[in-house]
């Protein structure tokens, strides 16, 4: 028998599935080659990234660096550079005047029309306070910048600084009052009225009737008032009813109050020049004399000078028939900026910038003194401790030393309650010199009814809005540890002892500080803003210039002889500055200041306009935040 063999059919049926494991290596391949490819580009591209990352955090680091140069510069610790005039001082207004700034001849204030970023040279750099730089090209265009590492090519800075209120624009009207109570009657003139606006004075003298009117300036037009412009207060008219010559009697017969108030570069409490009016002399000559307290007043930081005086007097010529008219000239002076815009453009490698803005601040006090020393005395009345000392060679002067500055002043002013007191206290009254001896707060305590022998007289002067109420003067201290405590020049002595004041930690006369200490002080000399919570004790032999406020405890205490000097203003309150929870609904007014001399020696306690002005210029400067542009 034949035996047939099967064939396996395995081979036949698997013939269409050749190659596929070569297809599948491709596939496999090419995943793993995109895998990889796209691996090397994210690695690459995070090394780029992480560069590029690198050069903008140089960028900011540049930034950054140029706006602590700017303010270490504004703060007066960077030397000014060789195209700065000698003796140029630094400030606000400094950084904002090209010429003072960077040492050129261009003197228009750098203001908000400046603010272009892209200015590549800023008028106002601090191009002659900082190491600008042409030695190396800056992104390329080889404008001056300040280099900042030298290990890092192109890293570098530019500043432009600019004044975002454009303080230098003031703007300001005014408004005047005739008023006769208090005046005395004067032999020879009859009817003496005022009108209801308080702008026009009319009295009759004989047969003949004048009439003074006061025209303010009611327009408030922003002007360039730096460094200084001339300007005008409003005019006086002046008219008598007919052209005969008459005798007319000397003497006063009225006051007159002209209000400032201004608008620009910022709104400011109304200041008022105060004066006396009185009859000079016979027509044709001069006719009405307005006898101004003082020539200078200050709002706000601006300065408002009355010009063409003759001994503080305005004289209105003699009308015969026909109206005649004076202008109450004046100059007026802008104030330095309250704050500076600091724009800075860091500079990194391969072109990287970073644009930062910082807000620089200064420490401000609206500080118009009524008086050489001021007390504020208790609101009810309590008699105040005071005593000026039994030396014949202490004096005590209103007259501003500084000739030129800011005219007369009372010695003290004082609450009018506390006048007999004063009096009783002044052991030497041929010692005390000013405009008048005593001012009088118009803080409604009681004004004397009359002048006693041993003090030739008092006048009225305007309170201090932080001596007003006892709120307000805590109010005051409190903004004022503030901004000391931002400048860290806050101090507290430890329980019963009291702090060493002297030029050393309080400033000198060409290094004014701002000063504030939260307890008793041993004041041994110093220049500046020097302000107190506790008490302040001097020996005599010690002298200090600018201002001081004992405003808590508040009291002075002189002791022993020497020839010590205090220059510029001094301000003595004494209220409770905190108090426990249970008494929160008790009062807590003004009590009684004390301000006690003793001992021989000489020493002068006088009026200094420099002094005041050097200690309000060393509050100094703090940056008041930074923004990335």
């Amino acid at each position: 028998m034949r035996t047939t063999q099967q064939q396996p059919r395995n081979h036949s049926a698997r013939a269409g599935e050749r190659g596929a494991a070569l297809i599948t290596m491709l596939l496999v391949s090419a995943l793993i080659l995109a895998a990889g490819g796209a691996l090397i580009i994210s690695t690459a591209t995070s090394a780029t990234n992480a560069f590029d990352s690198t050069t903008e955090k140089q960028a900011f680091y540049a930034a950054e660096s140029g706006l602590q140069m700017a303010l270490a510069a504004m703060r007066g610790n960077t030397p000014r550079g060789g195209t700065v005039a000698a003796g140029t001082k630094m400030s606000l207004r400094t950084a904002i005047i090209p010429s003072l700034s960077n040492g050129n001849a261009d003197n228009v204030p750098c203001g908000t029309a400046d603010g272009a970023w892209e200015v590549i040279n800023p008028r106002c750099g601090l191009t002659g306070w900082l190491p600008y730089s042409t030695t190396a090209p800056y992104q390329g265009d080889n404008v001056p910048a300040v280099p900042v590492d030298p290990n890092i090519a192109g890293s570098a800075f530019r500043l432009a600084v600019f004044d975002p209120e454009n303080s230098h624009m003031v703007a300001f009207t005014t408004e005047g009052e005739f008023d006769t109570t208090g005046v005395a009657g004067l032999a020879g003139i009859t009817s003496v009225t005022v009108s209801p606006d308080k702008h026009t004075l009319t009295f009759i003298a004989g047969t003949t009737l004048i009439t003074i009117t006061y025209n303010p300036r009611t327009t408030a037009t922003a002007s360039n008032a730096y460094p200084s412009a001339a300007s005008n207060l409003g005019n006086f008219t002046i008219i008598k009813s007919n052209a005969l010559p008459f005798a007319l009697p000397v003497g006063a017969i009225a006051k007159f109050r002209l209000t400032i108030n201004q608008t620009l570069p910022w709104q400011a409490p109304p200041v008022s020049f105060k004066s006396t009016v009185s009859t000079v002399s016979n027509c044709p000559t001069q006719m009405i004399s307005f006898l101004f307290d003082k020539t200078t007043l200050t709002a706000a930081g601006t300065r408002y000078d009355l010009t063409g005086l003759a001994a503080r007097q305005l004289f209105l010529p003699c009308a015969s028939g026909v109206l005649q008219t004076q202008t109450v000239a004046a100059t007026v002076t802008a104030p330095e900026p309250r704050k500076v815009l600091v724009r800075s453009v860091g500079f990194g490698p391969k072109f990287a910038q970073k644009r930062l803005e910082m807000l620089v601040t200064r420490a401000t006090l609206d500080f118009d003194p009524p008086a050489t020393l001021t007390l504020r005395g208790a609101d009810d009345c309590t008699p105040i401790v005071f005593n000026t000392g039994d030396s014949n060679a202490k004096s005590y002067k209103g007259d501003d030393r500084i000739v030129g500055g800011q005219g007369s002043r009372p010695a003290f002013a004082i609450s009018g309650c506390d006048y007999q007191d004063v009096v009783n206290g002044t052991g030497k009254p041929d010692t005390v010199s000013g405009s008048n001896q005593v001012g009088i707060l118009n803080n409604g305590s009681p004004v004397p009814a009359a002048t006693p022998a041993l003090i030739l007289g008092y006048e009225g002067v305007d309170t201090p809005s932080y001596l007003e109420t006892a709120d307000k003067a805590r109010a005051f201290l409190n903004d004022m540890q503030s901004q000391a405590e931002t400048q860290g020049r806050y101090f507290k002595p430890a329980p019963g002892t009291a702090m060493a004041i002297n030029p050393e930690n309080a400033g000198t006369a060409t290094d004014s500080k701002f000063t504030f200490v939260d307890g008793d002080v041993d004041l041994d000399g110093g220049d500046g803003l020097l302000i107190v919570t506790g008490k302040v004790n001097i020996t005599g032999n010690r002298s200090f210039s600018g201002i001081i406020m004992i405003m808590g405890e508040g009291e002075l205490s002189r002791r022993g002889g020497g020839s010590g000097n205090l220059y510029g203003a001094f301000v003595i309150a004494s209220f409770q500055r905190t108090w426990d929870p249970s008494q929160n609904s008790d009062p807590h007014p003004f009590t009684r200041p004390t301000f006690d001399t003793n001992g021989g020696g000489g020493g002068n306690v006088q009026f200094d306009s420099e002094a005041v002005n050097r200690a309000l210029r060393g509050m100094g400067y703090q940056s008041a935040g930074v923004l990335e542009l």
